[in-house]
C-alpha cells in the first residue's frame, strides 16, 4: 500500500491546520477588540444623549414651574424612547431633601427613591458609566448630574443596550471564520489534487521503468541500472528489485563453470 503522508504532505497537512487556527485567533481577537470599541462607542454615545438631553431642556427649567418642568421631561422621554428602540431605561430624578424620580419611560421609577450613590456622585458632579454582562446581555448604565439654571438640581439614569449591535459583530466574525476555513480548505483541496496528480505521474513512471527493467533481465541482461527515486513503496520496490539483480549476478558468477572448476 503507497504510502499517504510523505514529509512533504504532512508538512502541507500542518501548515493548514496552522493556518486555520492562526485565521481563528485573529478573528477572534478582531472580534474582542470590536467589542471594546462598541463599548467605548456606547459610553460615548449614552454620554452624549444626556449631554444633549440637558441642553434641551435648558429653555424649559427656565421658561416653567417645577412641576410644569417634571412634566416636560416626561414628555420629552416618551419622545425618546419611540425614536431610539435600545433605550433601556432612562429615568430622572430630582434632588433635594428626598431625592426621587420625577419622570421614567419606566412608569414604575416615578417617585422610586435614587440610589444614594448616585447622588453623591451627582453632588461631586462625576458621571458614572458601568457595563452589565449578566445574563448573555450588554447593558451599558449611565448616571450622571444635570445642570439646570447653574445648579445640579436633577440626576439621570440611562441604560442603553448593545445587544444587537454585538450580535451584528458575532454574525459577522462566525462568516469571517466559515469564509477563512472555507477558503483554505478549497485551496489545500486543490493543492492536494495538484500532488495526487504528480504522485501519480511519478509513481507510473518508475513502474514503467521497472517493467523495462524486468525485461531487460528476462532477457539475460543482468547489467541494467536500477536507481531509487523515491523512499515510499514504489522506492522499496525498486531496491528490492536492485537487490534481486545482484543476487542474480553473485549466483550466476558462484554456478559458473570457470568457479566449479577451481
Amino acid at each position: 500500500m503507497m504510502k499517504i503522508f510523505s514529509l512533504e504532505k504532512k508538512g502541507m497537512l500542518y501548515f493548514s491546520i496552522a493556518s486555520i487556527l492562526m485565521v481563528a485567533i485573529c478573528l477572534v481577537v478582531v472580534y474582542i477588540k470590536s467589542q471594546e470599541l462598541m463599548i467605548d462607542n456606547g459610553k460615548q454615545r449614552a454620554e452624549t444623549m444626556l449631554l444633549t438631553f440637558e441642553a434641551t431642556m435648558q429653555n424649559e427649567y427656565a421658561n416653567n414651574s417645577p412641576e410644569d418642568f417634571n412634566r416636560k421631561i416626561q414628555i420629552n422621554l416618551d419622545q425618546m424612547k419611540k425614536n431610539i428602540p435600545d433605550i433601556v431605561e432612562f429615568t430622572v430624578y430630582q434632588l433635594g431633601d428626598n431625592p426621587r424620580g420625577v419622570a421614567s419611560i419606566t412608569p414604575e421609577n416615578i417617585n422610586k427613591k435614587v440610589d444614594p450613590e448616585d447622588v453623591a456622585a451627582a453632588k461631586k458632579n462625576e458621571t458614572v458609566v458601568l457595563v452589565d454582562k449578566a445574563d448573555g446581555s450588554m447593558i451599558v448604565d449611565v448616571t450622571a448630574p444635570l445642570h439646570f439654571g447653574g445648579q445640579i438640581n436633577y440626576v439621570a439614569g440611562a441604560m442603553f443596550s448593545l445587544n444587537d449591535v454585538m450580535a451584528e459583530i458575532k454574525e459577522l466574525l462566525v462568516f469571517a471564520i466559515l469564509v477563512g476555513i472555507g477558503s483554505l480548505i478549497i485551496i489545500g483541496f486543490i493543492y492536494w489534487l495538484v500532488y495526487i496528480k504528480h504522485d501519480i505521474g511519478r509513481i507510473s513512471s518508475q513502474v514503467r521503468k521497472l517493467m523495462e527493467l524486468s525485461h531487460e533481465v528476462s532477457q539475460g541482461n543482468l547489467q541494467v541500472e536500477v536507481n531509487v527515486h523515491s523512499q515510499d513503496e514504489v522506492g522499496k520496490l525498486e531496491e528490492n528489485f536492485a537487490k534481486m539483480v545482484t543476487d542474480m549476478k553473485q549466483l550466476i558468477f558462484i554456478l559458473s563453470p570457470y568457479n566449479c572448476v577451481k
